[in-house]
């Protein structure tokens, strides 16, 4: 991503615990302007639901026009499942985190992933549920975040932890299938 105070390229990355730190309640900013030999803290943002917070997993995707939206998850699908904030000036300053914002940023309190397209579209994978690991859906929009269309990819239950990939003018997506049946062996 660029930054766009001095064109640099950085690597930006986002924390909610450093080693031997158990507090989640806040995310954390990081940035290496050196391939990721070194890293500085550039802000940090407490959460808008710091209860409901357990393992936010959050991620960062820069839209088409250097935006950065930061996305966390909210445990058991409160406040809607996720809480989201934007950066206008990569990474500096910070919108406060607002939760309850409807689909597709919703979520029962389960990982998800986003990612710029190649194209400048964003794909946002994750479930369309607040209620269970189930109906894991992708959506991708096509003017950074503001309108959402959605595809369904797996609607069986007790499915989560997406990721994906983009290669060849492809987008790979995998995600786990917890077994239904538990096995006991004599």
């Amino acid at each position: 991503m660029r930054t766009p105070r001095d064109g640099s390229t950085v690597m930006m990355i986002a924390s909610e615990a450093e080693a031997g730190d158990t507090h989640t309640d806040t995310t954390k900013i990081f940035v290496s302007a050196d391939g990721g030999q070194t890293w500085q803290q550039r802000a940090y943002l407490p959460s808008a639901a710091p209860n409901n917070r357990l393992y936010p997993e959050s991620q960062i995707v820069q839209t088409a026009d250097g935006t950065l939206l930061l996305v966390s998850r909210l445990e058991k699908g409160s406040g809607g499942g996720i809480e989201c904030a934007y950066s206008y000036d990569c990474g500096y300053t910070w919108t406060e985190y607002r939760f309850n914002l409807g689909e597709p940023f919703i979520g029962p309190g389960s990982k998800f992933h986003i990612m710029r397209l190649t194209s400048g579209n964003l794909l946002f994978v994750n479930h369309s549920t607040t209620s269970s690991r189930s109906s894991l859906y992708a959506y991708l929009s096509e003017d950074g975040g503001d309108t959402w269309i959605s595809m369904p990819l797996d609607t069986r239950s007790d499915v989560s932890y997406p990721c994906a990939f983009e290669s060849d003018g492809k987008v790979y997506i995998t995600w786990d299938k917890c077994p239904i049946d538990v096995w006991s062996c004599p």
